[in-house]
């Protein structure tokens, strides 16, 4: 299993983007909108892959226009 989350600058999770299996290659994207399908405001954010072998962490700058 994959989870994909967005956390913010302060470690509280934004968004769930995905859970589950995946096969081979997929795109995922992210809108701007927290869980509460509200918009987030422009900053730093993180991306968390975990899975059962490894975990991963990207930062993101999300800018609103």
């Amino acid at each position: 299993n994959i989870n994909l989350k967005v956390f913010n600058i302060s470690g509280r999770k934004i968004k769930d983007i995905f859970t589950g299996k995946i096969k081979g290659k997929r795109l995922f994207t992210w809108n701007g909108l927290n869980n509460n399908e509200r918009k987030v405001s422009s900053g730093v954010y993180f991306l968390k892959m975990t899975s059962e072998n490894s975990n991963y962490c990207k930062k993101l700058v999300f800018i609103r226009r």
